[in-house]
């Protein structure tokens, strides 16, 4: 009794957060922990300032007008528009998806009202007054020790429903009256059954923590939970239910437990930081294993050049991938199935087998683009995926015969043959051309023939690993790694920026976004004005004892910026 008097007391004095009162089971959260602090360090990021140049004022003064008029009906239902509402909140800010099981998937929402209850309280009194005031009805109902108020407004033929109650000095929402009822339901048997009392969750949040202070944002997914309550909403009475529930398990997704993180906002060292927990239970198993990634010492290859835009390593193999595939299948099929169903299967006008393909792909994977310039070269951007073969010459024997079979046109750039081909895309429009080679140690694949040309030409560019900004970048980095990622945004993005403010950018996705939204971008400024905010990022991943960890910087615009004299491009 003493010790569970303790834990009563110990769980009292800790302050109430969405966490605490949220199931325990809930799939995912999004959280802001503290508005007003969110406000400011927005307003001391690179994001802030750019809201704040009086150059840009034109555009994001036409963008309020715009999410105004979309959100038309919260103002007549509480006399307040969406920007007044955010900039009256000073505490906490959560959305969480959860599930019940009566009706499925929703999502509620978590806003503290109050430094104390008495204030929390008259926040709801006025509210209560003001959908009252606008023609809203109610209906209220006891839940344990939370008394649910459950509105409706609009018309009888377009009505629309909404539920909260209090929980101390928070407000909880939902549309869904009974996925509510399951929130009050877990908040009233106490702590032990909230998404606090999780592990997994507790866990991630304690890898994910900022340096100091709360974070700007953070979230978590419960990967599993949401896979398993899709499962079970879409094959409620299907046999193969527990047949599929079973293949996950084999499979070992099933330990993929949770993932999560934070944003760290204009912070001691950086513009932002992003931090990524993802929980694997140990061991790996099953297709999992076809995931893992070893650390070891990464590092650009030399053909990669300091005038890349985007550069990224993964520490993948191909013996290690075909191998995890080949254990998992055969554990159902029996010993050698997988050779003999796909592994022995020769490549198109070659005698190799996808066996011997993927023995030769020793990795690991280098991925470099530069920034497209224009919506035309959205689908065609100059990128290119590089394995590293053990073999140069078995692989390119085995390019050339596939390359033939395809009915590729070949050219040869410096003495190194290159393949290209053109494919239609699926949703029609403009061909793809894609080009291939096997060039400094690896194949190379690119959706831009001619960029793949200039990396197989010897430049005379300085490498990005010799670059002081990549440097600089990534200095502070794990000495071993599995992911090595590097961004930085030049003058190329603004050719992109100008056809974007000029009208002529041209896509149906966007168009859609402009159409909804009724973006103005002719309101934007002159290229120029976007300069001081072109950015620097870089970021690794690392496995850790129960899973993996991700962490992304974004430097402080120009921050990282080398002298002129000594740019190379």
């Amino acid at each position: 009794m003493l010790v569970l008097a303790l834990a009563a007391r110990a769980h009292a004095g800790q302050p109430l957060t969405s966490e605490r009162i949220l199931p325990k089971r809930t799939l995912a959260l999004v959280k802001i922990p503290n508005a007003t602090e969110f406000r400011r360090k927005w307003n001391g990021s690179s994001f802030g300032a750019i809201q704040r140049d009086p150059a840009f004022q034109p555009f994001f003064a036409d963008l309020d007008r715009q999410v105004d008029r979309l959100t038309a009906g919260v103002k007549r239902t509480l006399g307040v528009g969406v920007k007044q509402v955010w900039n009256s909140l000073d505490g906490e800010v959560a959305v969480g998806l959860v599930h019940a099981h009566d009706t499925g998937l929703a999502l509620v929402g978590v806003v503290e009202l109050g430094a104390d209850e008495a204030a929390a309280a008259r926040r709801v009194a006025a509210l209560n007054a003001a959908l009252a005031a606008g023609g809203a009805r109610d209906v209220r109902l006891e839940a344990g020790q939370a008394e649910i108020i459950s509105w409706t407004t609009g018309t009888d033929d377009d009505p629309f429903k909404f539920s909260f109650f209090r929980r101390g000095t928070h407000l909880v929402v939902c549309q869904d009256l009974n996925a509510l009822l399951t929130v009050a339901a877990a908040a009233n048997k106490g702590p032990a059954e909230t998404l606090a009392a999780n592990p997994i969750y507790q866990y991630i949040v304690d890898q994910t923590r900022p340096s100091s202070g709360e974070p700007a944002l953070a979230w978590y997914v419960d990967p599993v939970g949401a896979l398993n309550a899709a499962i079970g909403d879409n094959l409620q009475d299907n046999p193969n239910r527990d047949l599929i529930t079973g293949l996950l398990s084999k499979a070992g997704v099933d330990k993929f437990k949770g993932i999560g993180g934070t944003i760290e906002l204009a912070s001691a060292f950086a513009d932002s930081v992003s931090r990524v927990f993802g929980y694997v239970e140990p061991p790996a198993s099953g297709l999992l294993q076809a995931f893992v990634l070893p650390a070891t010492r990464q590092s650009p290859p030399a053909w990669v050049r300091e005038d890349a835009n985007l550069y990224m390593q993964v520490n993948w193999s191909g013996p290690r991938f075909y191998q995890a595939i080949e254990t998992f299948f055969d554990s159902f099929q029996g010993q050698g199935a997988f050779n003999a169903l796909v592994g022995s299967g020769r490549l198109p006008g070659t005698e190799m087998t996808f066996r011997d393909a993927m023995s030769e792909l020793a990795g690991p994977i280098d991925i470099a683009a530069s920034l497209p310039t224009s919506s035309d070269e959205l689908f065609k951007q100059p990128a290119v995926f590089a394995i590293r073969v053990r073999d140069a010459a078995k692989s390119q024997a085995m390019l050339k015969a596939i390359g033939e079979a395809s009915g590729a046109k070949l050219r040869t750039v410096d003495g190194v043959p290159t393949y290209s081909l053109r494919l239609g895309l699926p949703t029609g429009g403009q061909a793809v051309e894609i080009g291939f080679s096997v060039a400094h140690g690896s194949l190379m694949v690119s959706t831009s023939p001619a960029y793949l040309e200039s990396l197989v030409t010897r430049s005379k560019g300085k490498p990005l690993a010799q670059s002081l900004m990549f440097k600089a970048a990534t200095g502070q980095f794990p000495a071993k790694t599995s992911v090595l990622s590097y961004s930085r945004q030049d003058r190329r993005f603004e050719l992109l920026y100008e056809e974007i403010r000029s009208g002529d950018f041209k896509l149906p996705l966007y168009g859609g976004i402009v159409t909804g939204l009724g973006l103005d971008f002719s309101k934007l400024p002159p290229a120029q004005a976007i300069r001081p905010y072109l950015q620097t990022s870089a970021g690794f991943v690392e496995p850790a004892d129960k899973g993996f960890r991700m962490i992304d910087l974004g430097y402080w615009p120009q921050s990282l910026q080398e002298p002129a004299s000594k740019r190379g491009n």
